[in-house]
């Protein structure tokens, strides 16, 4: 086992986090993809480094925390990001909403709040518990803003793979287009969800925040149908309204963080 600094493991990581990804997309094995960043960091805790031979290890990523104050704005936000460009695509006539069989009404809303009950615990969690409760902790040794950036961009080419070797992830559209919206869309996403972690020092409010995001793009966004080119651009997660909303509330995170500090994360969440 080696005795690494945050730096240092947090590269490491990145490199095995990046790694797995291509791994798991050449074989085929897609529903595996998004606990390859919790698999990760088991292997950094167990394998390579020493943090998971001690309590304060397993402290700094951020299971012990609730978040519960966080919560509402978990669910809330990108309800309001994803949202906005549903509703401004069906207004500007760019495209055509027709629910999914059985999802309208009091049945979506049940669906939407099971599908995100199940991804916090499941799928989304495998994600957050790598990139926000093992890695953002260890990327504030680089500074919080150059930290959340580093992470935005491992969390964007983690998606490459499956953007590239597959038709699974934003096929239709132009290519660059999708990966520079998409790259631009994560490097945001990742300041909300980073300053998140970092204030509430819990893992569960982004791991909601992520499942009431993919939920919503699947029970709703999935029943939308582009009528125009430019509809592709606005609507969905990778959408012009999507980035502007959560742009705003990156920007307004940043600026609450300068009156309240955040909760020393790097040593104990």
């Amino acid at each position: 086992m080696l005795r690494l600094n945050d730096r240092a493991q947090a590269v490491l990581y990145i490199v095995l986090v990046l790694g797995g990804a291509v791994g798991v997309v050449v074989m085929s094995w897609y529903r595996l993809l998004m606990f390859v960043p919790t698999l990760a960091a088991l292997v950094m805790m167990l394998l390579i480094g020493r943090d998971g031979y001690t309590r304060n290890g397993w402290r700094r990523l951020g299971l012990g925390r609730a978040g519960v104050r966080a919560w509402a704005a978990a669910v809330l936000l990108p309800i309001a990001a994803l949202g906005s460009g549903y509703l401004a695509a069906v207004a500007t006539g760019l495209a055509t909403y027709a629910p999914l069989p059985g999802m309208s009404g009091l049945s979506l809303i049940l669906n939407y709040l099971v599908l995100v009950a199940f991804y916090t615990f499941t799928f989304s969690l495998g994600e957050e518990l790598g990139w926000r409760g093992y890695l953002v902790p260890r990327l504030m040794a680089f500074g919080r803003m150059r930290g959340h950036l580093i992470g935005g961009l491992a969390w964007a080419a983690f998606h490459y793979p499956v953007m590239f070797l597959s038709d699974l992830y934003l096929a239709e559209g132009n290519p660059v287009l999708n990966v520079l919206s998409f790259t631009l869309m994560v490097l945001i996403l990742s300041v909300v969800m980073g300053e998140l972690r970092l204030s509430t020092g819990s893992v569960w409010p982004i791991s909601l925040m992520h499942s009431a995001h993919n939920a919503l793009n699947e029970l709703v966004g999935q029943g939308l149908q582009v009528t125009a080119p430019l509809g592709l651009y606005l609507v969905g997660e990778t959408g012009l309204a999507t980035i502007v909303v959560y742009l705003a509330a990156a920007l307004w995170l940043l600026r609450m963080r300068r009156s309240r500090p955040a909760l020393n994360v790097r040593r104990a969440a």
